[in-house]
């Protein structure tokens, strides 16, 4: 879905934080952007398995985990901004409050400081920011966003009941795309974080339906195709939902 804070802007390269317009831009940010030649070589932040927040759901041979955005992780969000594959969906042209994109469209470090900084804008209040840390290293980024607080794109994409929330997601590195790394991030993170929270009952993710790497991603994750939408001001988007699985009958004899 494309959320205009930009962060919205899903592109798995892709998953907002928002603004009315960032909530336009969150379908954009469910395209997966899958990392090209970087602008700046900022060197990729490690972090370690203790430094992340845990969870139980193991991949074969791949350790993930998602440690919430920090002050530290905004030069790393930069470059990934800044990088073709990423500003194709989330760049400047994908929506109102989107950053990144070549030369003069390029994303400074005082615009990432206003959109991600940790408490620095108070209309993306309710968007909860992720770095995806695999293997120890971080590769790109992944938000949430309660449905309740952006109603007017909730009607606009048909998911106006009681418990949705909308996830965006884009894998930075170059070196991690093509290796099923959003496919896993998002099974991973739909059922450790997301889910964790007992008031959220849906996930829903809206990438543009010509991101096809995106929508194959939501796919696999077993995410469901309900509907196309269009919203208004920002484009088209391919509405796919998961719903959380009731918890196993008990019992009573």
């Amino acid at each position: 879905m494309a959320v205009t804070r930009g962060d919205r802007e899903c592109g798995l390269t892709c998953t907002n934080v928002l603004t009315p317009e960032d909530r336009l831009l969150r379908s954009r940010s469910s395209k997966l952007a899958m990392p090209v030649r970087s602008r700046s070589p900022a060197p990729v932040s490690l972090r370690r398995a203790t430094d992340a927040v845990p969870n139980d759901a193991k991949i074969p041979g791949v350790d993930i985990s998602f440690p919430p955005l920090t002050l530290e992780d905004l030069a790393l969000i930069r470059r990934w901004l800044n990088q073709p594959h990423v500003y194709e969906w989330w760049g400047v042209t994908s929506g109102p409050g989107s950053l990144g994109g070549p030369g003069e469209d390029a994303a400074t470090d005082i615009q990432v400081y206003e959109k991600y900084a940790p408490g620095s804008d108070p209309e993306a209040a309710g968007t909860q920011r992720h770095i995806i840390v695999v293997d120890g290293s971080a590769v790109g980024l992944i938000q949430w966003y309660p449905l309740a607080g952006e109603p007017e794109y909730a009607t606009q994409i048909g998911e106006t009941e009681p418990g949705g929330a909308g996830i965006d997601l884009f894998i930075g590195e170059t070196d991690a795309i093509g290796r099923g790394v959003g496919t896993a991030a998002l099974e991973r993170f739909v059922t450790t974080i997301l889910f964790a929270d007992p008031t959220i009952t849906r996930a829903i993710g809206a990438p543009h339906p010509e991101n096809a790497r995106s929508c194959r991603a939501f796919d696999k994750a077993g995410f469901t195709f309900v509907r196309d939408a269009v919203i208004a001001g920002s484009g088209p988007e391919r509405v796919h939902v998961r719903d959380r699985e009731p918890p196993p009958r008990q019992d009573t004899r």
